[in-house]
């Protein structure tokens, strides 16, 4: 049995994301861009990301072998 009070805009996201990568890891710089371009019920694009949202990224890349796994924890921690 699945109940849901709240809609959670990740899920949302995430589902846009996955029908633009059909692959299990991408490019940061690709990724950041797409997101940035994502818009959702709070936010219209294009979403401005900061200098240091891009730069943990780039990071969560480095530890990732290069790539960011779309469904890894670090990534969902991103969001």
């Amino acid at each position: 049995f699945y109940s849901m009070c709240c809609r959670n805009e990740c899920e949302d996201l995430m589902g846009q994301l996955e029908c633009n990568f059909v692959a299990p890891s991408t490019d940061a710089d690709l990724l950041a861009a797409l997101v940035a371009n994502l818009s959702s019920d709070t936010v219209i694009a294009p979403r401005v990301l900061s200098k240091e949202l891009v730069r943990r990224l780039s990071q969560i890349a480095d530890q990732q072998g290069g790539r960011v796994q779309l469904h890894s924890r670090l990534f969902a921690q991103w969001m």
